[in-house]
């Protein structure tokens, strides 16, 4: 059975679509907590330069 409810500000609400909201949140915040984390990860690797070997130092690894 569909119950709706009348919330705070006057409109209807479904309970069950407010339970699924509250049920999908925690997956929500860890999607947008994965997606900063790679981007940092990524903007990380992209501002690391490499050591850049001389030709000598090359050549002394010949």
């Amino acid at each position: 059975m569909k119950t709706m409810s009348m919330n705070a500000a006057g409109a209807f609400s479904d309970d069950r679509a407010d339970d699924r909201a509250g049920a999908l949140k925690p997956v929500v915040i860890v999607v947008v907590a994965a997606k900063i984390a790679v981007a940092g990860l990524l903007m990380a690797t992209v501002n690391l330069n490499s050591p850049i070997q001389t030709p000598l130092e090359i050549a002394e690894l010949r």
